[in-house]
């Protein structure tokens, strides 16, 4: 029973990990978007370095099924939406193999969305979470995942797009400040 224990805390440590690292700590979303912004839209060598050094190996554990705990809880599906979609991208930049794994985020936040999950979660955090339909609009590849992402865009446009359009105004502000 122990080891049960010990495993389910270091679940959600590493869970929390992944998440203090993508949005900081602070409680308010404007900060958070203010401190955050250059981690989440800048493209700099030394972020790359730090996302390599401290998160290849959990993204290597994620592309290869050993991290399915953490579709237990909805902040398990955030973290691993984030190595599985962001993250990738800063360990693969600039090769198409950066977007390997997008289906696989996108499968996970569609179970999610289409169970209400995201609705447990911070306005910018449901930002990542909604990412991976977002941005399959301009790269579908195969017919099934053109499939996959009009029916996730028909099915969450409608109650998700006020969230997004607010996103971008807010960002807009903040940068104004």
């Amino acid at each position: 029973m122990a080891n049960n224990r010990n495993q389910g805390y270091e679940l959600i440590d590493d869970i929390n990990k992944v998440l203090g690292f993508w949005f900081g700590f602070e409680k308010d979303q404007k900060e958070v978007i203010r401190q955050q912004s250059v981690l989440w839209w800048g493209k700099d060598v030394n972020i790359d370095f730090d996302i390599k050094g401290r998160f290849e190996e959990t993204y290597q554990l994620a592309i290869n099924d050993k991290l399915d705990d953490w579709l237990n809880s909805i902040k398990g599906q955030l973290a691993l939406i984030i190595v599985l979609d962001q993250f990738s991208r800063v360990i693969h930049r600039d090769s198409a193999t950066a977007f390997s794994q997008d289906s696989k985020a996108l499968k996970i936040a569609l179970e999610g969305i289409s169970k209400g999950y995201d609705d447990a979660l911070s306005f910018v955090e449901r930002i990542f979470y909604l990412h991976g339909w977002s941005v399959c609009r301009g790269r579908t590849g195969s017919p099934e995942r053109l499939f996959t992402c009009r029916w996730s865009i028909q099915k969450i446009w409608v109650t998700r797009v006020k969230v997004l359009n607010y996103f971008r105004s807010f960002y807009l502000k903040c940068l104004k400040i």
